[in-house]
């Protein structure tokens, strides 16, 4: 235990610390350690953390970026290697439950308040009224980014958003539990192409967002 300790301290003494300071030291550590047993410690350096609700235990749950981070000579922006929520009771570890999103960091954080609570990667918030907080996050695909989401569904995180070319979230409608979002959409094969908005609805049967009928 005391060689995984000693590099991982080093980490948080080179590289500063993206984020919230939401968690603390130890809890940072306990989180690091258990990802280590199964991930390289490369790709478990500390990016960022957030508070929230997103499986209902009743106790404090974060929301958490680890990932790979470079010297300043390379220039190159950290990637999200390991995406997870971790449940703890106090500063003990409960649980770690993993999200199936990797990405390259974003630039600077989104607007609190615009489509939630501001995460570097986008936003979190109960969309859908089930009483656990969703996470809205962008991905780089290609020459632009895209939009999904994730919630817990059955003891696990799962992907109930992700709709090919959506460039953009444009705004969400509490009253009705609508995202509207902007759909790059390809009109002919020259390349010709047209930005369309489409409203998505939660479809509770099949636990994942759907688009409107009639769009």
């Amino acid at each position: 235990m005391k060689k995984k300790i000693m590099p991982i301290i080093l980490l948080f003494i080179i590289f500063p610390v993206f984020g919230e300071p939401s968690l603390s030291e130890k809890q940072q550590l306990a989180v690091i350690n258990k990802m280590t047993e199964t991930e390289s410690l490369e790709e478990c350096s500390y990016l960022a953390s957030y508070k929230g609700n997103f499986t209902g235990s009743g106790k404090d749950e974060f929301l958490i970026f680890l990932g790979r981070k470079y010297k300043e000579k390379e220039k190159r922006q950290p990637s999200i290697r390991n995406t997870v929520v971790a449940i703890f009771s106090g500063e003990e570890l409960i649980v770690i439950y993993k999200v199936p999103y990797y990405t390259s960091l974003d630039k600077g954080y989104y607007e609190a308040g615009k489509l939630g609570k501001g995460t570097s990667q986008g936003w979190i918030k109960d969309y859908n009224g089930n009483g656990l907080d969703e996470l809205l996050f962008t991905e780089s695909y290609g020459s632009f980014m895209i939009w999904e989401t994730f919630e817990f569904i059955n003891g696990q995180f799962k992907k109930t958003f992700d709709f090919p070319h959506c460039i953009d979230i444009k705004s969400y409608d509490d009253s009705k539990k609508e995202i509207t979002i902007i759909h790059y959409l390809y009109t002919d094969s020259k390349g010709y192409y047209k930005n369309v908005e489409k409203k998505l609805v939660w479809n509770e049967k099949a636990k994942e967002y759907s688009v409107l009928d009639n769009e």
